[in-house]
């Protein structure tokens, strides 16, 4: 088997075996396109988490969103220095790559400390970061915009929002919708703890009031704020609150220009007992669905409300259980069910000894639904503890939580569907094992119904660090175990039919772990990507239709898979396997069903699946696509020559070269010039013969070249320049007998209908015209008796013998005068 080196671009491939099935083995990283933002520090998720901070001492307080690109932004409070927090920031793609500084990009390293980060979209690939600040003697709140490649925009250390006096604690934001931020906390300048909050906007410079607008400033203290967007450039801020005396639910609406909406702060419950820990969601009209831990009952339960837009509660007053179960439920987190309600998560103690996870579903009209008092996320043994979630982007959900069935706490998740089942593994998937505490989990959406989860470790027995490892949405398997397709590129230099389809690898595609065994390699054309009826789809007749499960690593094919995605049914054919061989990357040569031509874009989609030794544990890559091109042009014409008979020209060549299989037609082109460009003006004709006559050639010299033409447009070299003397132009008129047969080429060339051959006779003769096609059967016959001699011109109607029009295709016909034959070529085109 030959092995040789393929090379395009900074790509590296070593190719195995030859022929139609080349497979082509990429050794090196493949260079993806630039929104992949590779960087060399890393190659991809690795098994229990990507490193993303250890640097000297404690890595702590976290949190995270997402980078809008299928990557994940941290940010945590850093002791690096081994005297005081401070806070640092990194992105990690899509494909587990740390983007930034290693270790983090310094945020504020601002004297004393800087503790409890909070973070945001910037709208722009970036993150805005809030955290409370010592460096004043006491806490104030100060905030800081990073771009997508980690460089601060603001004023370094970050702009102050409030620095009154007394301490400002615990911030929360969120995007004021055009680039900045809406800041809210809690703030104890009037000797008890109220809330305030305040704008800063895209530029970094802080709106309204100075040290912020007073948000609620009730009797005794309003604490633990969370904000959302009102979808007007404002926001809606709920907190626990204590002037009645024990701890109630509040909230207030602040517009975009710090003006409070609301005339009165709204009662989300004022309910007997204590009410805390609120979480708030925007719903779909600018109000919002707050959940918190309520324990009028002697225990913490869970309860939820809706308020409008303009601050009235909408459901049951003072909130609708979602679980009222024995013991306590606490530490409750919500997100949309993508259906006007919210999915919502606790821990809870109702098996007394332990915390479990549980969630339930509340919809839009305020009803629990799914199981009573919620559906079992995880109970196995020890503690569960500490949920974050995440929609998944179908009406579901992707919880994590940190868990202590080992004796060490570990990571888990689960993803559970819109009907309330959890779909991968009993009790969870592990995120992360490993030896000592893995906590604090933090979770964002990978945009694909999986999820990146982040957390604080513990592994190295000295230190807490920072790490992250993505979940796949199918089984919430750890890394990207789907392969990613990057490129499907015609291959250049040759006739057509073959594009150069690349991919990454599966994460699971690696020495010692080896999990992929194969890819499937699959393929579908534009024409019947929506629908198998209809035009296209008579190509498909006949193949069998298979699920994934049925490809094994022997599959010879023919094989047809319908998938549905988004609302785009593809017809997938099965094109080839793929050994897996712990490669960064492949490339593979694959067949394309037609090549694209002026006016037929051609093109194709493809996808690869990832194979286990599981046939029905499998994963599927995005879908690329591409076309295929001819991109070689005939070779050109030889020995042309120009003959002056009577008044016209007639001109003959030798064909441009032996199997052109894509070969159309010969163009010709005319000067009184020497040194004929091939260009539209000097356009005179095409035929698909080697001979053809000019009736009205210039007056004087004239000069000829003759190109050659394939199927799809490409036009080879012209032939040698052709000169014929000076001569009158005219047509033929009978004055000049030819002194033996001679036969033009027919006009037109390519027919449709009719054409006609121009015969020359040297004496009166019968003359019999047979036709042949390609195989050499002879398909018509034409009769003409006593023609006169001299130069006349013949009709053929294109019919057989049978009378009916003969097909499309290339023909050859023969012309008898006497004991004198001449044979030439034509080309039938309907």
């Amino acid at each position: 088997m030959m092995s040789y080196l393929r090379v395009v671009g900074r790509r590296v491939f070593r190719t195995l075996g030859s022929g139609n099935t080349r497979a082509v083995l990429l050794w090196l990283v493949l260079a993806v396109a630039t929104s992949l933002l590779v960087t060399p520090a890393a190659v991809a998720w690795v098994n229990e988490g990507v490193p993303v901070c250890t640097s000297a001492y404690t890595q702590q307080q976290m949190q995270a969103i997402s980078d809008g690109a299928g990557g994940i932004i941290m940010v945590w409070g850093d002791e690096r220095t081994g005297t005081n927090y401070d806070i640092y920031a990194q992105r990690v793609n899509d494909r587990g790559q740390p983007l930034w500084t290693a270790d983090g990009v310094p945020i504020c390293t601002a004297v004393n400390l800087q503790e409890y980060p909070q973070i945001i979209s910037d709208m722009a690939g970036g993150a805005i970061i809030v955290w409370q600040d010592l460096r004043g003697g006491t806490y104030d709140i100060y905030a800081q915009r990073v771009d997508g490649t980690g460089v601060s925009v603001w004023t370094p250390n970050g702009v102050a929002i409030c620095a009154a006096p007394n301490t400002q604690q615990y911030p929360r934001l969120v995007s004021d919708g055009a680039g900045g931020a809406i800041i809210a906390w809690q703030d104890d300048r009037g000797g008890s703890l109220d809330i305030y909050a305040r704008r800063v906007n895209a530029s970094g410079v802080p709106l309204w009031t100075a040290d912020g607008v007073a948000v609620s400033i009730a009797a005794s203290n309003q604490t633990a704020p969370q904000l959302v967007t009102d979808d007007a450039g404002g926001a809606i801020v709920t907190w626990k609150d204590s002037r009645a005396g024990t701890d109630d639910i509040y909230a207030q609406r602040v517009s975009n220009a710090g003006v409070l909406v609301w005339p009165a702060d709204a009662a989300v419950c004022t309910a007997s007992g204590t009410q805390s820990e609120p979480q708030i969601l925007r719903d779909a009209y600018g109000g919002a669905i707050i959940v918190w831990q309520d324990n009028r009952s002697g225990y913490y339960d869970i309860y939820v409300q809706r308020i409008s837009s303009g601050g009235a509660p909408i459901w049951i007053a003072n909130g609708v259980a979602v679980c009222t179960a024995v013991y306590e439920q606490t530490t409750p987190q919500l997100v949309s069910d993508a259906a006007e309600g919210v999915i919502i998560v606790w821990q809870d103690l109702r098996n007394y000894s332990v915390y479990d996870i549980y969630a339930r579903r509340v919809n839009g009209s305020g009803t629990p639904m799914w199981t009573a008092d919620g559906v079992a996320i995880c109970s196995a043994g020890n503690s569960q503890e500490l949920p974050a979630i995440v929609a998944d982007g179908a009406g579901g959900t992707v919880i994590t939580w940190q868990d202590r069935r080992s004796n060490y706490y570990d990571i888990y998740a689960q993803r559970v569907n819109a009907l309330g089942t959890p779909i991968w593994t009993s009790e969870g998937v592990t995120v992360c094992g490993v030896s000592y505490d893995q906590t604090y989990p933090r979770i964002v959406p990978d945009d694909l119904g999986g999820a990146i989860i982040a957390w604080q470790d513990y592994r190295s027995f000295s230190n807490d660090d920072q790490y992250v490892q993505r979940v796949e949405a199918v089984f919430g398997s750890w890394g990207r175990p789907e392969p990613t397709a990057v490129s499907a590129e015609d291959n250049p230099g040759d006739q057509g039919g073959m594009v150069a389809l690349d991919w990454l690898a599966s994460d699971h595609d690696i020495r010692y772990y080896n999990e992929i065994t194969y890819y499937s390699i699959w393929r579908a054309t534009n024409e019947v990507s929506f629908a198998r009826s209809g035009a296209g789809a008579s190509a498909f007749e006949g193949l069998p239709i298979v699920d994934p499960s049925d490809i094994g690593p022997d599959f010879t094919g023919p094989a047809l898979r319908i998938e549905q995605v988004g609302e785009t049914t593809y017809y997938w054919e099965w094109v080839a396997n793929q050994n897996a061989r712990s490669a960064a990357g492949y490339s593979y040569l694959t067949p394309t069903r037609h090549d694209a031509m002026e006016g037929v874009p051609g093109v194709h989609y493809f996808q690869v699946l990832s194979h286990t030794s599981d046939q029905y544990k499998f994963w599927e890559s995005n879908v690329v696509s591409g076309f295929s091109v001819d991109n070689l042009a005939p070779a050109p014409p030889l020995l042309l020559s120009a003959e002056r008979v009577d008044r016209s020209v007639v001109l003959t060549w030798h064909p441009s070269g032996e199997n052109e299989a894509d070969f159309r037609d010969y163009t010709i082109y005319r000067s009184t010039s020497p040194g004929v460009p091939p260009t539209p003006i000097f356009l005179f004709s095409s035929c698909a013969d080697t001979s053809t006559v000019d009736p009205s050639p210039p007056i004087g010299t004239g000069y000829y070249i003759v190109t050659a033409v394939d199927v799809h447009g490409n036009q080879s070299a012209p032939s040698n320049e052709a000169e014929t003397e000076s001569g009158v132009t005219g047509v033929w008129d009978g004055r000049a007998t030819p002194a033996q047969l001679t036969v033009l080429g027919n006009a037109p060339n390519p027919f449709a209908e009719t054409t006609k051959f121009v015969v020359g006779l040297p004496r009166p003769s019968d003359v019999t015209v047979d036709v042949f096609d390609v195989a050499g059967r002879r398909v018509a016959r034409r009769t003409f008796s006593d023609v006169a001699l001299g130069w006349q011109t013949l009709t053929f109607d294109g019919r057989g013998s049978d009378g009916k029009s003969l097909a499309s295709g290339v023909y050859f016909y023969r012309v008898k005068a006497g004991a004198e034959t001449q044979t030439r070529k034509m080309v039938i085109q309907r």
